[in-house]
């Protein structure tokens, strides 16, 4: 029986319907699955996601997806997520969840601004809030060397080796924060405008696979930077996002991660560039011309950085 056909065998098995021409492949770095569309007996549209590679790291963030939908349901989240209904084992890890009927807010690195409207900001506090809340964590004693890795002379491109010096001493100023278990949250870690939905009854949050122990402010670092080019997000919502969920006292931690993350992704930008090839980004619609636009914004927003902080 190959995987398509089990995949029909568990639906049938739970009395779903379902057109086999709804199923579809997705294929990522980490992750290998069939999704399906089935209908229960009142005509509600779900999803069977079911995992096609049983191997380290894709059953890692299988299960991780599944643990933390689970978490989510417990948790009784003000925001539309996947819910989980049913899962197994056999003949491979599969469960059945919500489907989220909407539009994406933009790509990887943009917000679409007709899809924003006032009450966006207050959304997102609420539920930067209660996604740290949803599960105890322990402080990360990597995150210390894994900054300390991008911010090394192995990582840092041509255009970024005068920075070498700075990146550490700040990094090296940050050890104390680092090290503080006070300072760790459960994170999304993949939080960007491609990953929130807009729903006829509000917002969702969607791909749960990368979530993981973070810092408090990763989220919202993750989401600031990713949506950098937008000017309605920057004037309206980047301001009052972090007043409302942060003191003074973090801000030192939201700057660190916004350095980490401009300095990665200027380096894969950079390597993309050098190879001609932009297949990592292909999904989410970004061109060679938007590419390099994005490449002089994080360079401007790193020298800015350097120079006296991010405004």
């Amino acid at each position: 029986m190959n995987d398509l056909e089990a995949v029909k065998n568990i639906a049938e098995n739970l009395n779903f319907s379902f057109d086999q021409g709804k199923a579809r492949l997705q294929i990522e770095r980490n992750l290998h699955r069939i999704v399906l569309e089935i209908i229960d007996e009142n005509g509600q549209i779900l999803l069977l996601k079911y995992l096609l590679q049983v191997n380290e790291p894709f059953l890692t963030k299988f299960q991780q997806e599944t643990d933390v939908l689970t978490e989510l349901s417990r948790a009784k989240v003000h925001f539309h997520f996947n819910e989980i209904f049913k899962s197994g084992t056999e003949p491979k890890p599969w469960f059945v969840c919500s489907c989220l009927q909407g539009v994406t807010l933009g790509n990887s690195f943009q917000f679409d601004s007709k899809y924003l409207s006032e009450n966006f900001s207050d959304f997102l506090v609420g539920a930067l809030r209660e996604i740290s809340q949803t599960t105890p964590v322990e402080s990360d004693s990597s995150k210390f060397d894994r900054i300390k890795k991008v911010f090394g002379k192995a990582s840092l491109s041509q255009s970024m080796k005068k920075y070498e010096d700075n990146l550490n001493q700040y990094l090296l100023d940050s050890k104390e924060l680092l090290a503080d278990q006070a300072n760790y949250v459960f994170a999304h870690n993949d939080l960007t405008p491609l990953n929130i939905l807009k729903t006829p009854s509000g917002y969702g949050i969607i791909d749960w696979e990368s979530s993981q122990t973070d810092l408090l402010t990763h989220d919202a670092a993750y989401l600031f930077h990713r949506a950098w080019g937008n000017s309605v997000w920057q004037e309206n919502f980047q301001s009052k996002l972090f007043r409302k969920l942060f003191e003074e006292k973090d801000q030192s931690l939201f700057l660190l991660e916004i350095l980490e993350l401009l300095v990665y992704d200027i380096s894969v930008f950079e390597k993309m560039l050098d190879q001609n090839n932009f297949a990592v980004y292909h999904n989410d619609d970004l061109s060679e011309a938007k590419i390099r636009e994005l490449h002089q914004l994080f360079l401007s927003k790193l020298d800015q950085f350097l120079a006296g902080g991010l405004k």
